[in-house]
């Protein structure tokens, strides 16, 4: 497969626009009414396909292959979903349940969403300082390492920024195929729920409403890890 990049002769660092002006120019240049070949020219056009959309290009820039179709896609988001029913399998088999697996599973999904974001948020921060940073080193010399080492940082973040976005596209999507499921969790044990509302009765015939107020009717949970 070749590289889109090169293919339209621009670099990861280009912006969309200067990608577009790119693509309009190669594609002139290789489009067959014009005299040019008509292989070079649908390679032009995909490699458009990809770095034109900011979602294809995010995957290439991440992965270094050509973007799936959304069934490849959720087939990913799928693998991240059954990393953590690997961690509860064993917590089901290993006696009653109380809690809402599925619930939990959505809740620790929200929070690597909530975190990766958040990753992404701190790079993208980083890189400005980063470029202040490096022009704070002055050379005596005409090579500037000092400078340069700064900025190979901001080179390494750039090259992240991509395969975060990537996983983030991907969590989100195994949080909405979470959306499509539900658990049906184990009843509390009988005597827990007899033993619950003897103290709330109890409670309440010895007028400690605060007390009611605080601890509620609450079931026993079994963690899930």
């Amino acid at each position: 497969m070749p590289n889109p990049y090169e293919v339209l002769g621009v670099t990861p660092a280009h912006t969309q626009d200067a990608i577009k002006t790119a693509y309009r120019a190669k594609a002139r240049h290789t489009h067959p009414d014009a005299g040019g070949d008509v292989e070079a020219f649908q390679t032009v056009q995909w490699a458009y396909d990809i770095l034109g959309d900011p979602d294809k290009r995010a995957h290439f820039d991440a992965t270094g292959e050509e973007p799936k179709d959304k069934q490849g896609h959720r087939h990913d988001a799928l693998k991240i979903v059954g990393t953590m029913m690997q961690e509860i399998i064993p917590q089901l088999m290993a006696g009653p349940c109380y809690e809402d697996a599925v619930a939990k599973m959505r809740e620790a999904m929200a929070e690597r969403i909530d975190g990766i974001a958040g990753d992404i948020g701190k790079m993208r921060a980083d890189i400005p300082k980063l470029e202040a940073a490096a022009k704070r080193f002055i050379s005596k010399g005409p090579n500037n390492a000092l400078a340069a080492m700064v900025r190979n940082r901001i080179t390494g973040i750039e090259a992240n920024i991509p395969r975060a976005e990537h996983a983030l596209a991907l969590h989100k999507l195994a949080a909405e195929i979470l959306e499509d499921y539900s658990f049906e969790a184990d009843a509390p044990p009988a005597t827990e729920v007899f033993e619950n509302t003897q103290w709330a009765t109890s409670t309440i015939l010895g007028g400690h409403n605060n007390g009611m107020a605080q601890g509620g009717l609450g079931m026993r949970f079994v963690p899930m890890r």
